[in-house]
């Protein structure tokens, strides 16, 4: 239980906080302790969306050694963050001095959520999404769980033996790898927010091509390759509505070129059947499922008007008409 010091605002800094709150102008102020009471040193106005406020003004308001605390308006609803900045490398005192001040500036200023950040790497914009990606997160599995997961989804994998093709091409669901299904239940728990996986011609089953975190989704073009299909996992995180978002795309690449006919058929065969197991059995939910030939239509704006379809700039417009089937650079959603 912490020890309450004693120290309060000031009268100055009780004044800002009453009209603060309701401002439409101030996007972030810093609160430090002088003279055994809590002042205000600075107020940094709205300039831009929150996050390139975020980006602009936190780092400039914290000092190395000197702890402080942050008020950040989030967005215009009046969401404010509390951040605590405590450097490691402060002094014990002053560190354990702003500790227990804390309780006391929060009942004086009640916030929405708070981040703790010590050092000046933590408190950026990069430090405090990587905090909401780690409070966000599905519990990680406990190593027993994961491993009775990955069990029954290979032996359902196997149940569908390489056979089937003689069945039929139109729902060939292929043996999926160790790796892939590590990087599936990676995304899924937010380790990563991107997947890349194709199919092993020769073996035919799935393999992973490449994972990892990226920083927005413009940068998905230069992952993809040009010179064969790919299947495509990315957890998209933007902003609608001022509300935080996360949708999980599925996006089948297919490049333009000479492909053997066993690769166009594996590769549209297996399509629907990986979605069915990405949905079904590993839980993840699909928000769009996109097919493009045109890989300049990777970028974000893209992904934001799949999401949400413009459709006021249309109106009064005429229509285009439709150009011949099969025209590359068209852009398909997968049924």
């Amino acid at each position: 239980m912490s020890h309450q010091t004693g120290i309060v605002p000031n009268e100055a800094l009780a004044r800002f906080f009453a009209k603060a709150r309701d401002s439409p102008k101030c996007r972030v102020f810093k609160v430090v302790i002088e003279t055994e009471q809590l002042v205000l040193r600075d107020e940094l106005l709205i300039q831009n969306n929150w996050e390139a406020d975020f980006a602009k003004y936190v780092p400039q308001l914290t000092e190395e050694r000197q702890p402080c605390f942050l008020f950040f308006r989030l967005d215009k609803h009046g969401e404010w963050l509390m951040i605590s900045f405590s450097p490691d490398d402060a002094p014990v005192r002053l560190k354990m001095l702003y500790a227990s001040t804390k309780a006391t500036l929060k009942k004086a200023f009640a916030v929405d959520s708070e981040f703790v950040a010590t050092s000046k790497e933590d408190a950026t914009l990069a430090g405090y999404e990587a905090h909401l990606r780690a409070e966000n997160a599905p519990p990680p599995m406990t190593n027993t769980e994961r491993e009775l997961a990955e069990v029954r989804l290979n032996e359902s994998f196997a149940s569908v033996g390489i056979d089937a093709k003689q069945q039929t091409l139109k729902g060939l669901e292929l043996p999926i790898s160790d790796e892939a299904i590590d990087g599936f239940f990676s995304l899924k728990e937010g380790k990563i927010n991107y997947l890349q996986v194709g199919i092993d011609i020769g073996n035919e089953h799935v393999v992973v091509h490449d994972r990892g975190m990226l920083g927005s989704a413009d940068e998905l073009t230069s992952r993809v390759p040009q010179g064969e299909p790919r299947y495509h996992l990315f957890s998209f995180k933007h902003i609608h509505d001022n509300q935080r978002v996360v949708s999980t795309f599925f996006i089948y690449t297919i490049p333009a070129g000479n492909y053997p006919v066993k690769v166009k058929m594996l590769y549209s065969s297996c399509k629907a059947p990986l979605i069915k197991d990405i949905e079904g059995k590993i839980e993840i939910p699909l928000a769009r499922k996109l097919e493009l030939d045109d890989l300049s239509e990777l970028s974000e704006q893209r992904l934001l008007d799949q999401l949400y379809p413009r459709t006021d700039a249309n109106k009064g417009k005429f229509a285009r008409p439709a150009g011949p089937a099969g025209r590359q650079g068209g852009r398909r959603l997968v049924k």
